[in-house]
């Protein structure tokens, strides 16, 4: 039922309780002070259980105040016995009341009941005078109790619509709401791969340029040595110049790598032996290379990272170690690849990772696997790199 019982539904109510018993109250002679008194009594109750109805404090006890409405319609309908049938109309406000207050099939039942065993009880004491006017009436306090059902399913509509309407606000709120975060988030990706792509880009140019340096310094120093001893450098400046330009290609195919454009990888093991081989001719370093298990099992984006570690491994052996001598055993079995790659060069009894090592460490981190570096003074360096196969696995550690 609506809150307010100033509204054009509570003012009628009110109206019409307030009508009759002043309708009630003029009809009778001045002498007559009970029924006065009772007419008084009753339509203070109604007032006031009228704005009880309407209270939001109290409105759920509106079957006491229905009841108590109800009450006194019946003693109105006693008390005023044979003087016609304007109780009834009483009786058809109550009934809008509990229509709109309601839905309770077994309430609607407990008050028809009674209110057929009031009227009954009425007529019969009557004697059946004025059956049609109580007939007519009868049927008013039918049409009430319709209209007033009819009005309870447009208030529960209402209220839904209303609820809904609410419910459509939050969703929007919601909605707007995760919009920004998909922005943000979006804002993030694409930060992110910006230096993703950036570090990417770095590594590579690292790991091949820092590789092809690595040679064309070793020649560099030759052909100085060969110039001092007065003999032909024409042949160290052509393989100078050939590491110029092939470090010039790498840094234009990382760039092209960045933006999706690298055309189709060499074959895995034919690129390793191609790499080493030119390695070896142009720092006079031995290289050996040891392939055990099946490579196929080796995934195809695992293929390119390992590379890049065999790279970067044999140019620190050469320009940090000076070594003469590097081995490289990889190794694939159903449950893991594992890297091995040692030379005989200085080493170190303090491992310090610099740029290279720290990159090999990430490459390891994003694909699942771990890598360790060992070495001892005069003993050599070595660097051990496992990919598992069926299992990966990434530790996070809270600061």
């Amino acid at each position: 039922m609506t809150q307010n019982p100033f509204n054009l539904l509570g003012f009628s109510r009110i109206f019409m309780l307030i009508l009759i018993s002043l309708v009630y109250f003029t009809s009778l002679p001045s002498d007559d002070l009970p029924r006065k008194f009772f007419v008084l009594f009753a339509m203070c109750i109604f007032i006031l259980t009228h704005f009880l109805l309407f209270n939001e404090t109290t409105k759920h006890h509106w079957l006491i105040f229905t009841s108590l409405d109800f009450i006194l319609a019946t003693c109105y309908a006693f008390v005023f016995m044979g003087d016609g049938t304007l109780y009834l109309i009483l009786f058809g406000i109550i009934s809008v009341t509990l229509f709109l207050s309601t839905e309770n099939t077994r309430i609607y039942l407990t008050f028809g009941i009674l209110f057929f065993i009031m009227w009954g009880t009425v007529l019969l004491l009557d004697n059946g005078q004025n059956i049609w006017n109580h007939i007519i009436s009868v049927s008013f306090v039918i049409f009430s109790s319709i209209v007033g059902r009819l009005i309870g399913k447009i208030e529960q509509a209402r209220d839904k619509e209303a609820e809904q309407h609410h419910q459509l606000q939050e969703s929007h709120s919601a909605l707007k709401d995760a919009h920004e975060q998909l922005r943000d988030y979006a804002r993030q990706v694409e930060e992110l791969t910006v230096y993703r792509e950036r570090n990417q880009m770095a590594r590579d140019i690292h790991d091949t340029v820092g590789h092809k340096m690595t040679a064309l310094l070793v020649q560099l120093q030759l052909a100085k040595e060969y110039h001092m001893r007065k003999q032909p450098v024409d042949s160290i400046l052509d393989t100078c110049e050939g590491l110029t330009r092939d470090s010039l290609q790498e840094i234009r195919l990382s760039v092209r790598t960045v933006y999706g454009e690298t055309s189709k990888m060499e074959l895995f093991i034919p690129s390793i032996k191609k790499m080493l081989k030119e390695f070896a001719e142009m720092t006079g370093m031995d290289t050996h290379l040891t392939i055990r298990g099946d490579l196929t099992l080796i995934p195809t984006t695992l293929q390119p990272v390992l590379i890049r570690f065999i790279q970067e491994g044999i140019t620190n052996a050469k320009r940090h170690g000076n070594a003469t001598t590097c081995s490289i055993t990889l190794t694939s079995i159903s449950t893991e690849v594992h890297l091995i790659i040692e030379d005989n060069g200085s080493g170190t009894s303090n491992v310090t990772p610099g740029f290279g090592l720290l990159n090999m460490k990430e490459r390891a981190l994003e694909h699942g696997g771990s890598v360790l570096f060992k070495s001892e003074s005069q003993k050599g360096f070595q660097v051990e790199v496992s990919f598992p196969l069926t299992e990966m696995k990434w530790s996070v550690k809270s600061s």
